[in-house]
Parts: C-alpha cells; sequence; structure tokens
C-alpha cells in the first residue's frame, strides 16, 4: 500500500569549531534528501526504516536509532520557541486556513485531552506546541510518548499560540498538535462492514457539522461523506465542535456524491433521506438494517438530485409551532432511535 511521511530532524556539526559545542543540535526543520548530501546516511536511513516499520508494522526492521557519540539521550525536554520566524510556527500558522490545511496535508486540534487521544488512536503526528503557561503542569508521561517517537514537542507564549490559531483573543488551551490528514477513499471504506455511513448535504456550517461528526462518532457510525459545498471539517470551528471526533471517525469529502450513493448501495447499504416535511415518521421506520443516512442543508434541507436516489424518506414528528429541527438535532434525534432499536447496551 503506498504511504508517505515527512522528516524533521536536527544537525549538528561533525567538526565544531571552539565556539560551537559538539552536543548542540541546530533547529528542527523539514529536510529533503539528496543524492549529493553529506550528512550521516547511515543514521537518516535507519531513522527512515524506523518509520517505515511504525508505519507497516514489520517487527524485523529496527526499533530505534542507534546512539551516536555526542547524541542528546531521549528525553522529556520541549524546546522553547522565542519568535514567528520558526519554520515550525510559520507551518502550523498556514494551518489557520483551508488552502494552508491542503498545501500540508495537515489541521490543528488544541487541548490536552485531544493531544492524547492522538497518540492512543496513532495518529501521524507532526509537532505539538505547549503553552509555557501550562507547561509546569503537562503531564511528563505525555512528554515522553512524545520524546519517544521523536515528535517534535515546543513551548510558546500566549502571544505565539495565539497567532497560530488567528484569534483576537488568548485561547485557554494547553497545547496544540500539528496532526497529518489521513487519506481514506470510499473504495477503502466499503472494503469494510459497513453498518451505517452519514452522508452531509451541503451543510454550511462548520459548528453544525463538527456536531453532526461527533454525535456520528457517539452513535458507532463508520464514515461521515460530505459533498461539495460543505464546510471544511478541517477548520477551527468544526473541530472544536467535533470534541476530538474528527480524530476517531473516517471523514470523506467526494465530489461525484451521486456516483458514491449508487456505490454504497451495490455494497449493499439501504440510501435514507431526511426531511422536514415529507417521508415515514421515524418512529415507524425499521432503522436497524445497514444504511446511509443522507443529511441535508440547514435552509433547503436535502437536493432534490439526491433525494431522488434515495429508497425512502424519514421525517422526524414535530409537536408545537416549530417547523423543524436543527440538522445536528435531527441527525442526534435520528442516530439514537436507531441505537434504541437495536437496544445497544451502554458502554
Amino acid at each position: 500500500m503506498p504511504y508517505s511521511f515527512d522528516i524533521f530532524i536536527a544537525f549538528r556539526p561533525l567538526h565544531p569549531s571552539p565556539t560551537h559545542a559538539r552536543n548542540t543540535w541546530s533547529r528542527p526543520s523539514y529536510i529533503t534528501l539528496r543524492k549529493e548530501s553529506t550528512f550521516q546516511y547511515k543514521r537518516i536511513l535507519t531513522a527512515l526504516a524506523s518509520a517505515e516499520r511504525r508505519l507497516l508494522n514489520r517487527p524485523h526492521l529496527p526499533d530505534t536509532i542507534p546512539p551516536v557519540d555526542g547524541e542528546p539521550p531521549s528525553s522529556t525536554q520541549v524546546q522553547p520557541i522565542q519568535g514567528l520566524k520558526h519554520p515550525a510556527v510559520k507551518e502550523a500558522r498556514d494551518l489557520s486556513t483551508a488552502a494552508g490545511r491542503r498545501k500540508h496535508h495537515a489541521f490543528l486540534v488544541e487541548g490536552l485531552k485531544n493531544l492524547q487521544t492522538t497518540l492512543r488512536l496513532d495518529k501521524p503526528l507532526r509537532s505539538v506546541f505547549v503553552s509555557e503557561s501550562a507547561l509546569a503542569q503537562f503531564p511528563k508521561p505525555t512528554l515522553r510518548q512524545l520524546a519517544d517517537l521523536r515528535i517534535p514537542a515546543y513551548s510558546a507564549s500566549a502571544g505565539i499560540i495565539t497567532k497560530i490559531l488567528s484569534t483576537r483573543y488568548e485561547p485557554a488551551t494547553e497545547c496544540l498538535t500539528v496532526v497529518a490528514m489521513e487519506a481514506v477513499t470510499l473504495e477503502r471504506l466499503i472494503s469494510n462492514s459497513l453498518k451505517l455511513v452519514l452522508l452531509c448535504d451541503h451543510v454550511v456550517d462548520p459548528r453544525n457539522l463538527g456536531v453532526i461528526i461527533r454525535t456520528a462518532d457517539a452513535a458507532c457510525a463508520d464514515a461521515v461523506i460530505l459533498t461539495p459545498g460543505c464546510a471544511d471539517p478541517h477548520g477551527r470551528a468544526a473541530v472544536r465542535a467535533s470534541t476530538g471526533s474528527i480524530l476517531s471517525i473516517p471523514v470523506i469529502q467526494v465530489q461525484a456524491p451521486k456516483v458514491s450513493l449508487r456505490q454504497l448501495r451495490d455494497s449493499g447499504l439501504l440510501i435514507l433521506s431526511s426531511s422536514a416535511v415529507e417521508g415515514t415518521p421515524l418512529w415507524d421506520f425499521d432503522l436497524t438494517r445497514p444504511m446511509v443516512l443522507i443529511l441535508g442543508n440547514e435552509t433547503s434541507g436535502v437536493s432534490p438530485q439526491l433525494r431522488s436516489l434515495a429508497d425512502d424518506t424519514l421525517r422526524i414528528p414535530l409537536h408545537g409551532s416549530a417547523h423543524s429541527l436543527n440538522v445536528a438535532v435531527a441527525s442526534g434525534v435520528i442516530l439514537f432511535e436507531r441505537l434504541r432499536q437495536l437496544r445497544t447496551p451502554s458502554p
């Protein structure tokens, strides 16, 4: 299976001058390996083999990089960052925009709990920024785990954290984590035994999208599929609203939703559309079958093109004067009615 990864390396001088101590390391930075490079090939190749072993789970490859004379031991030390010109800060600041996220194939998550989730789920981390105010109380086991995985960890002032997030106020977060996006295709998803897939049709509010992802995760969905025109699931508002579920459930953006629905139907899934005004009442429908649930735009609902492909339409019976529910609320009602019908025991 093809894969890719970035290398984040610091170099030390092979022949240091009196003013440049042998155990002084340069600032870590991304590098491009070239044939004519004079750096230590053996160490770089060993590091590559170690990364390959972790990625492909090949136990016969070396597990650690052999120690080199003068190399600092693995520790929980966090490198301080003093300014915005640091290459790791420049990359992280780019991730505040959709264009930057596409360029670097990465996004930001905030908070210690989300960092620990990425480590627990073995997600591909690029770097971690710890707030100076939280550094003293930051869990040492987490820092040791980052060091063992050779993931760069930096301490940054509240001002730098604010600049990275591009906010007008000082965020109350212990840390920021740069997470590489994982490429998940619909074909790979279909190869698994799917029970429940959500398809969001032009859901434009990132907070609604984040809550839908969070709800899908809580209701044991296999994946969330997004049509063109949906909010960016990796933007700050959506990631925060998902409360970390963006790390736990595959989110796939497709360009041809009609083709995708046909592929999902061919794999054995029932296609259900949701509506505020028509269709079978939710309580009268059997939701225990493997299915795709289509959730529509906040104003106009599911598009006619996708609605025409549905096997059936669901309606949540409403009382009072409200004419519809928020799309994120509606997703929760339908998904947890499905869980009730399945009678899934609480964990």
